[in-house]
């Protein structure tokens, strides 16, 4: 995976590793070790840990949360355990690394290089929304009760203009 994007399952694993440090045989494990076993800095692994157990989250951290927490625990079997973890932090990557091209209309085509490859570049243009609905809506009058006022300005209802700038003024004269 490119871009340092796979450490992603390491980090995941860490994680895991950590909230599992008893039952996978070491209970005084540091984050901070666990992460420098898998190549992480402390600091990576850290905010994820933080983030993993923070009260509330939005989408899409959330569901990422929701994931992780998903991941077995540990059996008797500690290495058929820790390979169950490992492939799990690895499908939570690929959902995480993934979730964007969904987002921006990619789908199953673009997944393992059968379709748009392009990279995914955030711009302007690419975000750019278009108006579905055209609101309408009272200038000048004020509607009456429970019944619709008509649109416009209504004879004997002052209509309220902006105010004129003293600078533009100025200019006109």
């Amino acid at each position: 995976m490119r871009f340092g994007l796979d450490k992603y399952r390491h980090v995941f694993y860490a994680a895991w590793r950590y909230k599992y440090r008893a039952a996978m045989g070491e209970p005084n494990v540091t984050l901070k070790a666990i992460a420098a076993r898998e190549g992480l800095t402390a600091r990576f692994a850290q905010h994820i840990w933080s983030m993993i157990n923070a009260p509330s989250l939005g989408y899409p951290t959330a569901e990422m949360v929701a994931r992780w927490r998903k991941l077995p625990a540990p059996t008797a079997d500690r290495v058929a355990s820790e390979k169950a973890a490992r492939d799990g932090c690895e499908d939570l990557e690929k959902y995480v690394t993934g979730w964007p091209g969904w987002l921006f209309g990619r789908g199953d085509a673009a997944s393992g290089g059968a379709g748009d490859e392009s990279p995914l570049i955030l711009t302007e243009a690419a975000i750019k929304t278009e108006p579905s609905h055209h609101f309408v809506f009272n200038v000048g009058g004020r509607p009456g009760r429970g019944g619709r006022s008509p649109v416009g300005p209504q004879k004997g209802i002052p209509v309220y203009r902006r105010r004129e700038s003293p600078r533009r003024r100025a200019s006109r004269q």
